[in-house]
């Protein structure tokens, strides 16, 4: 009697050499002169192990079917079903700067120091909120770097002035 391993090892490879046979069959100027895929024959009465693969089966080291792009690609064509399209992701650009609501002048300077800190590329990957609060302004976030945390406050006082920046970023290398 076959153990459960065993019969599942041999329909995989039966599958397997199904697969390759149709692929072969389907398409001619791929032939070559090769043998045909053979299964391996099934181990003795009372023997414990899984009957090995034929030399040209496409098989993993652990004994299932391989799942290769050029020997599963192949096996889906043959049969005539078509492979799932994968959805297109859109590439979203994250802001880098957020204002917190201000009304007045304190919106107007939060709104260009926001546009200013987004335009700069040296700030990707930088998450920073601007605070402007009666003509100060506090920065607020993380950076990646103590460059970025420095950049980000020298284009908040270009926009508010000088001493009127108080910049409390947070950087990764701190």
């Amino acid at each position: 009697m076959k153990s459960s391993t065993s019969l599942r090892v041999t329909a995989l490879l039966a599958a397997t050499a199904a697969s390759m046979a149709l692929a072969q069959a389907d398409s001619p100027s791929q032939q070559t002169n090769q043998p045909s895929p053979q299964l391996a024959q099934p181990p003795a009465q009372g023997q414990n192990r899984a009957p090995a693969p034929a030399a040209n089966a496409a098989m993993t080291t652990a004994g299932s079917a391989d799942s290769r792009p050029d020997v599963t690609s192949q096996a889906v064509s043959a049969s005539g079903r078509k492979q799932a399209q994968s959805p297109a992701m859109p590439f979203v650009q994250e802001p880098i700067a957020t204002s917190t609501r201000a009304q007045g002048a304190d919106a107007q300077l939060g709104e260009a120091i926001v546009k200013a800190l987004d335009a700069d590329p040296s700030l990707k990957d930088s998450k920073i909120t601007v605070q402007p609060d009666n003509g100060k302004v506090t920065l607020t976030g993380a950076t990646l770097t103590r460059a970025q945390k420095q950049r980000a406050g020298e284009i908040a006082m270009a926009q508010a002035g000088e001493g009127k920046v108080v910049n409390i970023i947070l950087d990764d290398e701190s």
